[in-house]
């Protein structure tokens, strides 16, 4: 289901009830809350990038099914580590948030897009990603970048765009 661009303040909560549905597209609109839509058990491709979300609810950690989630351009400040329970999930868009952590729960995810955050410590936890962004004017790693040497293969992309500052100019 496509509700691209619709200046939605509010999906119906009838939307609960497509059990079947396996997409949902609610990209760039007006979405501050959610309904809760635990019972799209079918649901594959999430898509609620450019909204207003503040955080990510509960319920959507019971959608084991999802592949491809995009939560970008939102106010989200925390991701669960319950994000681990999604094994099928390898998809991952949150970049454009506040976030200033990722859970190293998240092993599972191939393609990863957290630039535009507030991250500041990277770890091993994307030894499994093909694919990493984390390019930021907002990235603020301490001296020296992280390694990337022990990673688990080799990345096809890993882009990190660092504000390295030296604790003695400050």
């Amino acid at each position: 289901m496509n509700l691209h661009r619709n200046d939605l303040k509010a999906l119906p909560a009838e939307t609960s009830h497509l059990q079947h549905l396996t997409s949902l597209d609610v990209d760039g609109n007006c979405l501050q809350d959610l309904p809760n839509l635990g019972n799209l058990t079918e649901l594959q491709v999430l898509v609620l990038g450019h909204n207003r979300l503040t955080e990510i609810p509960d319920w959507f950690f019971g959608l084991t099914k999802l592949t491809r989630v995009n939560f970008r351009d939102n106010e989200i400040a925390r991701v669960s580590p319950k994000l681990a329970r999604l094994v099928n999930l390898t998809n991952f868009h949150i970049e454009n948030n506040i976030l200033r952590a990722f859970p190293k729960e998240a092993t599972q995810l191939c393609s990863l897009y957290l630039h535009h955050n507030f991250i500041e410590h990277l770890s091993e936890q994307f030894s499994q990603c093909n694919y990493v962004s984390l390019r930021s004017t907002h990235v603020v790693c301490k001296y020296p970048p992280p390694s990337i040497e022990n990673y688990a293969q080799p990345l096809e992309f890993f882009e990190v765009q660092l504000d390295l500052y030296d604790e003695t100019e400050s």
